[in-house]
């Protein structure tokens, strides 16, 4: 790792950290579908970005578990995030209908 890829992890990694703390304290005062959802999309991206930083110091392997071929835990760190969020802005549409 060099430099600046040292400034972006950690910078990723605050920035992730406030944001799911404050995700986390808005979930804890409105319990509804989108506020879970919304919490759970945050959460999911910030354990990706702590996944691929481990991958990246070589803690994890990134095809340790394949699909077809393909190595499914980064595309699961990939999709399941925004995936929470099209759900989580599904749930704020139909409740305000």
């Amino acid at each position: 790792m060099n430099g600046g890829e040292i400034i972006l992890y950690g910078t990723r990694l605050f920035l992730g950290g406030v944001s799911a703390f404050l995700v986390i304290l808005y979930c804890s005062k409105n319990r509804s579908a989108f506020a879970v959802s919304l919490t759970a999309s945050v959460l999911t991206e910030y354990a990706a970005t702590v996944y691929m930083l481990l991958c990246d110091l070589g803690i994890f392997m990134k095809d340790a578990v394949l699909a077809f071929g393909h190595p499914l835990l980064p595309i699961l760190a990939f999709l399941v995030p925004p995936l929470f969020l099209i759900l989580a802005l599904i749930f704020l549409i139909a409740r305000e209908r």
